[in-house]
């Protein structure tokens, strides 16, 4: 039996599914890089606040962090000393639209990407005695399908919280 030019249905059928699973595992793999750019983001803000938080505590002196959103960026200040940090290319303040917070009791819609209790509502403040103004930070990645946040409770030492939204629908509690 002779052979003509071109390719059997099973040829053409496993080519699909392998380009298939080729396809899914790469847009897998994007999706998680966009999770994990996000909470690194989230992490290290958190990690900075309670580093400030601590050091303002041992050498009695207070801290401000603006947050810049102009600029993706958020700027840490202790006297005439200013240290900008950039947040990563993929990473923006910023919400998606119709989600409701805070975080720890979402009830509203959610607002502005920044908010904080003190008359600078983009800025927070690190008190001497370890007290930080309390209020929420959002972050979303670039694909506009991942967002996070980091809250600070308004108690005597303040907790630095860090959540995830998940199916755009419930926030997971990343760190504490």
């Amino acid at each position: 039996m002779s052979r003509r030019g071109g390719y059997t249905l099973i040829e053409v059928s496993i080519t699909l599914a392998a380009l298939l699973i080729m396809t899914a595992f790469c847009v897998n793999l994007v999706l998680n890089s966009a999770k994990t750019t996000l909470t690194d983001a989230l992490h290290l803000l958190q990690v900075e606040f309670m580093c400030l938080q601590q050091q303002a505590i041992a050498c009695n002196t207070a801290y401000q962090v603006n947050f810049l959103p102009e600029r993706n960026a958020y700027q840490i200040i202790q006297g005439e000393k200013k240290i900008l940090h950039q947040l990563p290319k993929t990473v923006t303040f910023g919400f998606i639209s119709g989600i409701k917070g805070p975080p720890g009791k979402p009830i509203n819609p959610i607002k502005q990407p920044i908010r904080f209790e003190n008359p600078y509502p983009l800025a927070a403040i690190i008190q001497p005695h370890g007290r930080i103004s309390s209020g929420t930070v959002y972050l979303k990645h670039s694909s506009g399908s991942i967002m996070g946040a980091l809250t600070i409770t308004p108690h005597q030492i303040a907790h630095v919280r860090v959540y995830l939204l998940e199916n755009k629908k419930t926030w997971k509690l990343l760190a504490m």
